[in-house]
């Protein structure tokens, strides 16, 4: 906090010391309200990014290539679609309807319209509570490449291009290591065993009708995360159709910023902003199948965790 108000008196020398209390206090409270808005949003995208990275716990030999298209279809509960705030949380800002407390919608929420008042720079202002994309799944697909290298290990590359919806654009991409271990020991079952490790970097934009208060105006919030995931795989193929499992963990972390009008306070914002990055590591399971067709394979996989991902891919392997 004190770099934040250190910031604050650098353009605002000219204001009085009630100027910067109203400042100060007014950026504490949005920076509440919106990282409880954002944060299931990015949340269900750490956890979406984690799916679809492995076809099987087998490996591909040496330079063979698979090539797979994917769609992921994430299913969002109730439960993150509305946080609470009340007014005991915050300074300057109040709910204008004169309520204690509200559940304000969260990035995958509706457009409830929730009211806060406050006053800054000796100005009273009023706005409503930003919109979620209303929606109670939320798809995208993805296009990966996967190809065999010595020792028993293959590298993935993954790419989603940025697409719309509703006012959300997202965009992923990422790379995943695979290494059997099954080859280390006798396994009578012939059941495949492998470790994975993969890295996820997604853009999560969201645009918004503008929220105004004197001296800036927000238009879209960005976040930016970089995700972990190492995970445990089984697989046993019986002729066409193979079951397939997994089981591990996600770190990840995740920064915010918000774009706008007001280069000053916008800045002082977003440098708060900086210092709320968080990280949170996330247990997640694996269950699906493959059935064959010659060269090619359909896979079906479901992700559990905090959310409920479902995941339909396409194969080609390339000998």
């Amino acid at each position: 906090m004190k770099k934040l108000l250190l910031l604050v008196s650098i353009f605002t020398a000219s204001f009085s010391h009630a100027q910067f209390a109203d400042l100060d206090n007014v950026v504490t409270d949005f920076l509440l309200i919106s990282t409880r808005y954002v944060t299931p949003g990015a949340e269900a995208a750490i956890h979406q990014s984690a799916a679809g990275w492995f076809q099987n716990a087998d490996v591909l030999n040496t330079w063979d290539v698979d090539v797979s298209l994917h769609g992921n279809a994430i299913f969002l509960p109730k439960n993150r679609k509305t946080v609470s705030v009340s007014n005991s949380e915050l300074i300057n800002l109040r709910l204008q309807d004169g309520s204690l407390q509200a559940n304000i919608p969260t990035a995958l929420g509706g457009d409830d319209p929730i009211f806060f008042e406050g006053e800054i720079f000796g100005q009273e202002f009023d706005f409503q509570t930003l919109e979620g994309i209303n929606e109670d799944e939320f798809y995208y697909g993805f296009v990966q490449a996967t190809i065999g290298l010595p020792k028993k290990t293959q590298v993935s590359l993954r790419y989603a291009p940025s697409i719309p919806i509703n006012d959300v654009e997202y965009l992923v991409y990422g790379i995943g290591v695979q290494h059997s271990i099954d080859q280390y020991f006798k396994n009578p079952y012939d059941v495949k065993l492998a470790l994975q490790a993969s890295y996820s970097r997604f853009n999560f934009d969201i645009n918004f009708d503008p929220l105004e208060i004197p001296g800036v105006r927000f238009e879209n919030v960005n976040i930016k995360s970089n995700s972990f995931l190492l995970q445990a795989l089984a697989s046993k193929r019986v002729n066409n159709f193979e079951p397939i499992a997994s089981l591990g963990f996600t770190a990840s972390y995740f920064g915010y910023e918000l774009g706008g009008e007001g280069e000053a306070l916008l800045n002082v914002v977003n440098n708060a902003l900086e210092n709320l990055e968080d990280s949170q590591v996330k247990w997640v399971a694996n269950m699906g199948f493959n059935v064959y067709l010659g060269d090619f394979s359909i896979q079906s996989v479901t992700t559990f965790g905090e959310f409920i991902n479902a995941n339909l891919g396409l194969h080609y392997r390339f000998d």
